[in-house]
């Protein structure tokens, strides 16, 4: 058979178009009249499997309604280069340089009721950049804290917190600890414990040290 035979039921079948009236447009392939095409339903929710039927009927508000019980926790890290000394055996160490990471954790027992949100991130960011960016480039050893104080770790954690505490005083957040690494594989914790009364009266304590 000749390759032109063979070729051109091939052209003819790529050819072939629906006939349409002079004037009309090819109808779309959805012709369907507007009147029976059905309105879009919101799909069901995707099962859970090997869970019950009742896994996703949750009121998400309804966890917060016993701010007693249930808090949520904020979290948030920061950076911030300085350098120190410290007093060993009634002798100074060398000034040296570290790379601080701190973290901080907030706790709200409630939401906005608009947003649905304990406090929008950029607000709390916002105010505790101020507290790290005090910190950023400097001798620690310089600083008024230190004055009375050795810049370590421990000193510089709890001096952070309370710091931390003053400057998100006017949100809808109470600071419950800072985590403070001076080293990728070291760091301390400075965490709230005990009953309120306790905590005012620590904080009080520690703000006197410091105004001494």
């Amino acid at each position: 058979m000749a390759l032109e035979q063979w070729l051109r039921p091939l052209q003819v079948a790529v050819n072939v178009q629906p006939a349409t009236s002079p004037g009309r447009k090819p109808a779309p392939e959805d012709a369907t009249p507007a009147e029976q095409r059905s309105t879009p339903r919101a799909q069901p929710a995707p099962s859970a499997q090997g869970l019950s039927d009742t896994f996703w009927e949750v009121d998400p508000l309804s966890m917060w309604r016993d701010g007693q019980a249930f808090a949520a926790q904020l979290q948030m890290d920061f950076f911030f280069e300085a350098r120190r000394f410290v007093m060993l055996g009634g002798q100074a160490g060398p000034i040296h340089p570290r790379s601080f990471r701190v973290q901080l954790r907030c706790r709200g027992r409630g939401l906005d009721p608009t947003d649905h949100m304990i406090v929008p991130f950029h607000e709390v960011r916002e105010q505790a950049q101020r507290v790290v960016n005090a910190y950023h480039s400097q001798l620690l050893n310089d600083l008024p804290p230190f004055a009375n104080y050795q810049p370590t770790t421990e000193n510089l954690a709890a001096i952070m917190f309370y710091q931390f505490a003053q400057a998100l005083a006017h949100l809808p957040v109470e600071v419950c600890g800072i985590t403070l690494w001076e080293s990728p594989t070291r760091a301390i914790s400075y965490d709230k414990v005990g009953g309120q009364e306790q905590r005012i009266s620590a904080a009080r304590q520690a703000r006197d040290r410091l105004e001494q």
